[in-house]
C-alpha cells in the first residue's frame, strides 16, 4: 500500500538521517579528543620550557655569583699590590733620603 511505503520511505529516510547525525558526533569527538590532546601536549611543552627557563635561570645565577666572587679576590689581589707597591716606594724615598742626608 502507499502508505505502508511512504512510511518505510520515511524511515529509512530517519534511519540514513540518524547515521549521518551519529558520523558527525563520531567525528565531532575524534576532533573534539584530538584537540584536547594538542592542548595537553601544548601544555606540558610549556612546563618543560618553564623548568628548563628556571634551570638556566639558575645557572646564570650561579654564574654571576662565581663573577662577583673572582672580582671580589681580584679587587682584593690588586690592593694587596698596590699597598706592597706603596711600602716599596716608601722604602725607596726612605733609603734615598738616607744617602743624601
Amino acid at each position: 500500500t502507499p502508505y505502508v511505503e511512504e512510511a518505510f520511505e520515511r524511515w529509512v529516510e530517519a534511519v540514513e538521517e540518524g547515521k549521518e547525525e551519529a558520523e558527525k558526533a563520531g567525528h565531532q569527538a575524534i576532533l573534539d579528543t584530538m584537540k584536547d590532546e594538542m592542548r595537553k601536549e601544548a601544555e606540558r611543552e610549556k612546563e618543560e620550557l618553564r623548568k628548563e627557563a628556571e634551570r638556566e635561570k639558575s645557572e646564570l645565577a650561579k654564574q654571576v655569583e662565581q663573577s662577583e666572587r673572582s672580582r671580589g679576590e681580584m679587587e682584593q689581589k690588586v690592593a694587596e699590590h698596590e699597598a706592597e707597591q706603596k711600602k716599596a716606594e716608601a722604602k725607596l724615598q726612605s733609603v734615598e733620603q738616607d744617602k743624601s742626608a
